[in-house]
């Protein structure tokens, strides 16, 4: 009996890399630390607001 081929593409080693698609640790530390800023300079002059 022959035996059907599978996909080798999904086989590659490449594919191990897939998952979900998370922010880096850096974007989150970068993020956390832009809202922290923020906080502080509207705790200490206001909050400041582009669109009004």
């Amino acid at each position: 009996m022959i035996q059907k081929t599978r996909n080798w593409a999904a086989k590659s080693p490449l594919m191990k890399k897939g998952g979900a698609h998370d922010k880096s640790n850096k974007a989150v530390r970068q993020k956390d630390k832009q809202s922290l800023l923020r906080k502080i300079r509207a705790d200490k002059f206001g909050p400041y607001d582009v669109y009004n």
